[in-house]
């Protein structure tokens, strides 16, 4: 019996205390399935994950998270842009809804990637950063991943940084944010995959 190849995965944005959404595929180019998955934040503020119990939400070619927004999964996914809610470019992705102005915030203009809102600019390249992306909004607060070297095999250079009117590093290699319950969590590309960690921001 031929054994299934292990799937990757890349997005991880918790719902709950224990639950959270990942994008997974055979090859990060290609994240076919947005799942619903169990896991844990260990002492040393490692993310475990259990895949125990394993939802498939949605199939496609080129998942990217998202989250769960007032119960509505929302998405992108390559060449349909984004899923549950509306933005009108078909190559905008990362979308995230702000429950304080119903906007939707995404990551748009690959390579040199920006965050958007409403088809317009809203956080653009500052310092030397050409790539700006993957927004997450926790109060007043938006979270997001940022790297001067936009060469795609190179996923360990993505920082997360915080704007709230002045821009802060929160740490560095991380990238794709999310924000649950006064933790941010973040990815480290390990060479194979991402390892997610979180801690307690003030």
């Amino acid at each position: 019996m031929t054994k299934a190849p292990a799937r990757l995965f890349e997005d991880f944005v918790p719902v709950s205390s224990t639950r959270a959404l990942i994008t997974t595929g055979e090859l990060l180019e290609t994240l076919d399935r947005v799942e619903e998955v169990g896991y844990t934040v260990g002492a040393d503020g490692r993310v475990h994950l259990n895949r125990e119990r394993v939802h498939v939400l949605a199939h496609g070619k080129g998942a990217r998270l998202g989250g769960r927004f007032n119960g509505v999964l929302v998405y992108s996914d390559v060449d349909l842009g984004v899923i549950g809610a509306a933005v009108e470019s078909r190559t905008a992705h990362q979308p995230f809804v702000r429950q304080e102005d119903g906007a939707v915030y995404y990551t748009d203009s690959w390579p040199l990637t920006r965050i958007y809102r409403d088809g317009a600019v809203y956080l653009d390249h500052f310092d030397g950063y050409i790539q700006v992306a993957n927004p997450c909004w926790a109060g007043g607060r938006l979270f997001f991943e940022a790297r001067r070297d936009p060469h795609p095999e190179r996923a360990n250079l993505w920082e997360v940084w915080e704007w709230d009117g002045y821009t802060r590093r929160r740490c560095w290699p991380g990238a794709n944010p999310a924000f649950w319950d006064g933790r941010l969590f973040w990815g480290e590309w390990n060479g194979a995959n991402f390892d997610y960690h979180s801690r307690h921001i003030d």
